[in-house]
């Protein structure tokens, strides 16, 4: 949902859409979303003695409008 005021605020410094001058733009557009992963992990050892665990993640967000 996307909201924008109109000739600017009717009380200065109050940042609320029903403050606006004249009738306020509203609109509703449909977003989508894709996510892309990569995951990894891991375990090493040392002659029984020291050991480690680890885990590594990436992840790639992209959001895009939805137009039928």
């Amino acid at each position: 949902m996307q909201m924008q005021t109109v000739n600017g605020l009717t009380i200065p410094d109050l940042y609320s859409i029903s403050n606006s001058k004249s009738q306020p733009n509203i609109s509703n557009a449909r977003l989508g979303s894709e996510t892309k992963s990569a995951f990894a992990s891991g375990d090493f050892e040392y002659k029984r003695f020291i050991s480690a665990t680890w885990a590594v993640r990436e992840d790639w967000i992209s959001t895009f409008t939805f137009r039928e």
